[in-house]
């Protein structure tokens, strides 16, 4: 972004060094041990932090490809990589916010 910022011509190809490939973040296991720690206390807390974070990257995804639908070129590209990179995230944490959210409404009243 710096080099953008100066009117210099950044490479997408170069941006992919700096990112993770996606990954699946964690496997089947550890998620079934994390959702089983969040539920083991009280889960209201865990849902909002999952919820905010969940709005978080929503809001940064939605932005970079509202600002990429105004650029061109190398710009463009940037700001594409970078909606899907943040889309990604979003759906990790989507993904965990729906499962409390259904194991919170399915406990007795009081967690």
């Amino acid at each position: 972004m710096d080099e953008l910022h100066r009117g210099k011509e950044v490479d997408p190809g170069q941006l992919q060094d700096l990112v993770l490939e996606p990954t699946d973040y964690f496997d089947e296991r550890a998620k079934k041990e994390f959702m089983e720690q969040c539920l083991h206390g009280s889960m209201v807390p865990d849902v909002t932090v999952f919820n905010t974070a969940w709005l978080i990257e929503k809001d940064l995804s939605e932005f970079y490809a509202a600002m990429a639908s105004k650029a061109q070129g190398k710009v463009k590209d940037a700001l594409s990589m970078l909606s899907r990179w943040e889309r990604q995230h979003e759906m990790f944490f989507r993904q965990f916010r729906d499962k409390l959210s259904e194991a919170y409404a399915q406990m007795p009243w009081g967690g």
